[in-house]
């Protein structure tokens, strides 16, 4: 019987994955029993190394306890929208001030004397959606706490994306209304995308 590579069983392992998650025994099977059709001698635990190597290098991603088979699921690292961070730079007591005037609706992500960095406190769908949420935190400013924004030295909103090799391309639109709406508030515009390496 024929032998494999490494390189050639994560070919196959990803021929046969996406971007929907599958049962990590149903890949394990279906690939065991494509190399015994064609006469190739691999083991399940040799596929489930390599499913396992590759999810460390971020070629594959788990949901799940991965060691048992049939409870968890794997699929090709997507590329999506994360969350967008509100970065913001002043004077420290400016900076601390206007923590304390958003400090139910946001997390403090971090925070150095005159820079933090915070994201709402509840999970937002889309980028449109997340801009807008941020938007609205903002226009509900007291007056003290609006007079501190206009003084900050940044205002920035930094978007987000995770990459995956799936899709092809992936879009992540804001309409024109909501671009004007951060543009009124002097925010400035930053996209962070993360490499699908996790490992």
């Amino acid at each position: 019987m024929a032998s494999m590579s490494q390189a050639e069983i994560d070919r196959l392992i990803l021929s046969i994955v996406n971007a929907n998650w599958k049962k990590t025994a149903f890949v394990i099977a279906r690939l065991s029993h494509d190399c015994e059709d064609k006469n190739i001698d691999i083991t399940e635990e040799a596929i489930f190394e390599r499913i396992v190597a590759m999810c460390g290098a971020g070629r594959l991603e788990a949901q799940g306890v991965l060691s048992n088979w049939r409870a968890s699921e794997v699929r090709s690292p997507v590329t999506e929208f994360l969350n967008i961070d509100l970065d913001i730079r002043g004077h420290a007591p400016d900076v601390e001030a206007f923590l304390r005037s958003i400090e139910s609706s946001v997390i403090v992500l971090s925070q150095s004397g005159e820079q933090a960095s915070v994201e709402l406190n509840k999970h937002c769908a889309s980028l449109e959606e997340t801009a807008l949420a941020l938007i609205e935190l903002i226009g509900r400013l007291p007056p003290e706490a609006r007079n501190i924004w206009e003084r900050l030295e940044c205002r920035q909103l930094n978007v987000g994306i995770r990459a995956g090799y799936e899709p092809h391309a992936a879009a992540f639109a804001m309409s024109t209304k909501t671009v004007g709406l951060v543009a009124a508030l002097q925010f400035d515009i930053v996209f962070t995308v993360y490499s699908p390496r996790t490992g």
